[in-house]
């Protein structure tokens, strides 16, 4: 072997150990089973106009006071990821939490097909009453059967992760099942998107 060809090999052997991941382009709104987590989704600018258009322009303060509704979402979407799960015949969740506050999160529930069906967001109501438990607020456009398989969908996921949080907190600090600490879950809030996107709801 030539000591110009031995470069070569290694490289080679080299190129051989690293995973294949794909282009980031591989994953978009209209190919969802290529998005391995939500980040992978959220560069895709298909869905940034889908959401837009979904959303539209409208106030909201469950972050933080003064925001809109479509900043909040991509806030809670745009932070540590999760994979994607798929329910129903035809439904998927793509969910994340808030950069730096991960109590805080978000989920966009979408058909396979790449149609947005519900978002939630899992939040504390900054600019009404700030709470310490968490609340989840839902946003569709049409309240049909499909959305209410998101709906539910939406919920038990908002239940599980209080449940999660509260089952760490007892085998962290010792607290008992009626512990105050504890947080607790209530009916979610329905936003109906009626109207042009920039119409209030």
């Amino acid at each position: 072997m030539t000591r110009h060809a031995l470069p070569l090999l290694l490289t080679a052997c080299i190129l051989s150990f690293i995973p294949a991941t794909g282009r980031a382009g591989d994953c978009t709104i209209h190919t969802l089973s290529e998005c391995r987590n939500t980040n992978r989704l959220m560069w895709d600018p298909a869905f940034r106009e889908a959401r837009e258009a979904f959303i539209g322009d409208r106030p909201a303060g469950w972050l933080y006071e003064n925001g809109t509704m479509l900043g909040q979402v991509n806030t809670v979407l745009g932070g540590p990821p999760d994979e994607p799960v798929y329910f129903s015949d035809n439904l998927v969740r793509f969910s994340a939490c808030r950069p730096h506050s991960c109590d805080e999160k978000g989920a966009v529930v979408l058909t396979t097909d790449g149609e947005i069906v519900a978002i939630g967001v899992l939040h504390f109501d900054v600019s009404r009453s700030y709470t310490d438990d968490p609340m989840l607020t839902i946003l569709t456009r049409k309240r049909d059967d499909r959305f209410q398989e998101a709906a539910d969908h939406l919920i038990a996921w908002y239940e599980m992760v209080t449940t999660d949080y509260n089952n760490w907190q007892k085998e962290s600090y010792g607290l008992s099942d009626t512990s105050d600490e504890l947080r607790k879950t209530s009916d979610p809030e329905i936003i109906l998107l009626a109207g042009t996107p920039d119409s209030q709801p």
